[in-house]
């Protein structure tokens, strides 16, 4: 199936002030992302489809989930900021719970 999941342990509120929680959800959708290119993690190259991908959080994470969410559809999450460009890489839905 090529599916693998991938937790974020981002820092927590109230040592931490927001938007941290949300850079680093939003940092470690694009290390999965940058994943499609040669030269990087061969495990995930090997194993995972990242044209198909499904976003999952409950509680705060169903809200960071969406901030993530957002965010990809505003940007390329390879290529960084700026105007969309054909990511390899495809949000197919959330999950939030």
């Amino acid at each position: 199936s090529r599916a693998i999941a991938v937790s974020i342990e981002y820092r927590l509120a109230p040592e931490h002030h927001a938007p941290t929680c949300q850079h680093d959800c939003w940092a470690a959708f694009q290390w999965v992302a940058r994943q499609t290119r040669p030269g990087t993690e061969p495990w995930i190259t090997n194993h995972a489809d990242l044209s198909h991908i499904v976003v999952a959080g409950n509680s705060v994470g169903a809200n960071l989930v969406h901030h993530v969410a957002m965010r990809a559809g505003g940007a390329s999450a390879v290529h960084g900021s700026g105007p969309p460009v054909e990511d390899p890489v495809k949000i197919l839905g959330t999950l939030l719970v």
